[in-house]
């Protein structure tokens, strides 16, 4: 993966230390033009393209721990985010701006 270097955007419904669950987390990573959703907490020990740039990382007990979007910009317009119906109790943004910007 690149480096991360804008507007990296958590979701999470309930804070992971209360539910023992991992927040969706999507990264954009402008230098490789990659968009990762983050699904939960682990390793990536085997990766499996699906489809033409889409990337599934699976953990060690082969549960789907992320998915790799290639030539995001491509496919996804990046400047905008839709969220419908979501149970969120915390929506957390957050914008990295490279040093010396």
């Amino acid at each position: 993966m690149g480096t991360l270097i804008e507007k990296p955007i958590s979701l999470q419904s309930t804070p992971a230390k209360m539910t023992g669950r991992s927040p969706i987390a999507l990264k954009y990573f402008a230098d490789t033009d990659m968009l990762y959703i983050k699904l939960a907490i682990g390793v990536s020990v085997e990766s499996e393209e699906v489809s033409p740039g889409v990337v599934l990382d699976y953990d060690d007990a082969n549960r789907a721990i992320g998915i790799e979007i290639e030539d995001a910009s491509k496919f996804i317009d990046l400047s905008r985010l839709e969220l419908s119906a979501l149970p969120l109790a915390n929506l957390v943004i957050n914008e990295r701006v490279p040093a010396g910007m």
